[in-house]
This record gives structure tokens, sequence and C-alpha cells, in this order.
């Protein structure tokens, strides 16, 4: 079977858990959304895309341990090989820790020079836009520079 392609995986989740934060929030309609983001994770070419994913759908959903139980899984995976710093800052990014999340947007944008494309217009950024420290990183970003 092959992997869905990461472009792909994205637009089904975009598409499917990330338009609202609500479904995720709310107890009725949070476990259909955390299916969606399962399901992706399972069938996603990138991996540990997925799974950064499948973190911080867990984490906005309330489900805690488990996106700290993948957040432990990639740290060592990063150890053993690289995992970018924005999957990371993903999963803090719905954990609520900002200040981690700006860390690894930080160390994303001295690693590749640019920051997630979609992170001006993409739903699990949005907590991040409204801290100054984001138009400071933007402003660094290759791609996002005016």
């Amino acid at each position: 079977m092959f992997g869905i392609a990461p472009t792909v995986a994205r637009s089904y989740y975009i598409r499917t858990v990330a338009p609202d934060y609500e479904p995720l929030r709310r107890t009725e309609t949070a476990p259909k959304a955390i299916a969606a983001a399962e399901k992706m994770s399972a069938n996603v070419s990138d991996k540990v895309g997925g799974r950064a994913f499948l973190a911080y759908t867990y984490a906005v959903a309330g489900k805690r341990a488990e996106a700290e139980k993948i957040l432990h899984e990639l740290q060592a995976e990063a150890k053993q090989s690289h995992v970018s710093s924005e999957k990371f800052a993903l999963i803090y990014t719905g954990l609520g820790d900002k200040d981690r999340a700006f860390e690894f947007l930080q160390k994303e944008l001295e690693e590749i020079k640019i920051l997630p494309i979609f992170i001006n217009v993409a739903a699990e950024w949005a907590s991040l836009r409204t801290d100054p420290r984001l138009e400071v990183l933007l402003q660094q970003s290759e791609w996002h520079r005016e």
C-alpha cells in the first residue's frame, strides 16, 4: 500500500480536523477529529509529520498524556536522526506552551532559514499569531520577507 503524500495528508487533515478548533475541544466531536488525525497519521508517507499532527490534535483535544507520549518518542528519535524543529513547535503549540513553540520555530529558522509556509493562515498556528515574537521570526524567514 502506498502512503499518502505529505501534501495530500496535510490537505486531508486541514479539511477534516483543523478548520475549527471547536470540534477538538467539544467532547461530542473530539473523538471524530481524533479518529481523522489517527487515520491521517497511519496513512501518511511522512510518519514523523503525521505523528506530530496527531500529537498536536491530542493536545488540543485535551489528551495531554497521549500528546506528550508522542513528543517524547520524537525527542528520542531526534537523537538518532533529524526531526524538524517545526514538528516540535507544532506539538508545543497544541500543548499551549508558546515559549517552547517559539524556541523550536527559532531553531527551524536557524536550520533552514524558513518557517512553515502556512504559519500565517493554517489553523494550528493561530494561537501564535497574536504574539509579537512571530512577527520578529517572520521578518527573518526567507519565505515571508516582504
